[in-house]
């Protein structure tokens, strides 16, 4: 209803799939909120399969760390794409190991767990440019600080501090701050000071700080880029390492709709329902709203896929920009400039399209399998109440 954490929600979720389905022997996938220890011991002691990646929480980080910096595993290139050109690329590499898990001492229900460890070289890339961008705007803050003196040594720290946390840099940055002693003469009558003028001498302290990378633990990072690790209690027979690689992969294509009802074209908004029935009511329609727009994306990317053809025109403002995969939105935008003229008389009721259909609008009418004679001239006489 939005007014908790979902976590507590993948157990009673698996278990209507379960009912709904009939039986627990499908692989049930979801993001790291599914892979609590309880979430995972119910699924395996209901007889279920799950595979979700770990977060990034507890042990996980110093597990991750030992496994990929063991240089005794043996790293297995695992899932390949091709391109049109012929061309392949490796995905992901990574291995695996088994471990027994329980729930709690008290709980004597125990089971065998898949650990993948699994690198995704695009991702390594994109998390140590990252890394990399971070460390440079984070000197070009620091070193604009360096220029200014400090009376308040915890006024500075909290400024470094307050840097090193916006751009989570916090164990890369090594810093120090340094104490200068100035001595300055204050002198105690008012006027232009003389030779005997009474003065007196002060002490102050300004602080001022250096900070260098810490590239033993940067090195570090930028090995560990890319990697994770995914449970999975399939044994092997059932799932392979590639297979549930694969699968995981996929489940963008779910999240890619889901995104509709966050912030797309369909957003389910914080409206003021407090009827659950009326909820109900309101994600049902977004549902088949939800469909008609899968369907739309499904059929046109299979005819260009079938066709091996681009399609251009979608984009606002570059016509000549090309897409095997355009989305549903983008479809049907190209007819917003559309008018119909209704006529409506007590004998008949006609509807003219004003414009003529474009090459663009027919094209896709074409990849969607819809004729064009949805857009003629309709005229259909109104027939007498009985």
């Amino acid at each position: 209803a939005g007014h908790n954490a979902d976590d507590p929600l993948y157990i009673p979720a698996w278990r209507q799939m379960t009912a709904a389905i009939g039986h627990p022997a499908f692989l049930y996938v979801a993001d790291s909120k599914g892979a609590a220890i309880e979430t995972r011991a119910t699924i395996a002691r209901e007889g279920g399969r799950y595979l979700f990646p770990l977060p990034m929480t507890g042990e996980v980080p110093e597990i991750l760390t030992q496994t990929v910096l063991d240089p005794q595993h043996c790293f297995l290139e695992l899932l390949w794409h091709t391109y049109r050109d012929g061309t392949t690329r490796c995905v992901a590499k990574g291995f695996e190991f088994s471990r027994t898990m329980s729930f709690s001492s008290e709980d004597p229900f125990s089971w065998q767990e898949r650990w993948l460890v699994i690198q995704s070289p695009a991702h390594a890339n994109g998390q140590r440019e990252s890394l990399e961008k971070r460390l440079q705007k984070t000197a070009e803050e620091l070193g604009r600080l360096q220029t200014k003196i400090f009376d308040d040594p915890e006024k500075l720290k909290g400024k470094i501090d307050t840097i090193l946390q916006r751009f989570r840099v916090s164990e890369y940055i090594q810093w120090n701050i340094t104490e200068e002693r100035v001595e300055t003469i204050k002198y105690l009558c008012a006027g232009r000071p003389g030779p005997n003028t009474p003065s007196r001498h002060e002490i102050h302290s300004q602080f001022r700080f250096n900070f260098t990378r810490n590239q033993k633990a940067i090195d570090k990072a930028m090995l560990l880029a890319g990697w994770r690790i995914y449970v999975v209690n399939a044994p092997v027979k059932e799932l392979s390492l590639n297979q549930a690689i694969s699968y995981y992969r996929d489940q963008w294509e779910v999240e890619h709709d889901i995104q509709h009802w966050k912030k797309g074209s369909l957003p389910a908004l914080p409206l003021f329902l407090r009827i659950e029935t009326r909820i109900r009511g309101l994600m049902f329609l977004l549902t088949l709203a939800l469909q008609a727009l899968t369907l739309l994306e499904f059929v046109a990317r299979r005819e260009l896929a079938v066709n091996k053809q681009e399609l251009s025109g979608l984009v606002p403002g570059n016509p000549k920009m090309k897409t095997a995969r355009p989305s549903a939105e983008r479809l049907l935008a190209v007819f917003q400039s559309l008018h119909l003229l209704i006529e409506d008389t007590e004998k008949h009721q006609s509807v003219v399209l004003v414009e003529a259909l474009s090459d663009i609008q027919c094209l896709v009418l074409k990849l969607l399998q819809i004729p064009q004679d949805v857009y003629l001239v309709h005229n259909e006489p109104k027939t007498a109440p009985s």
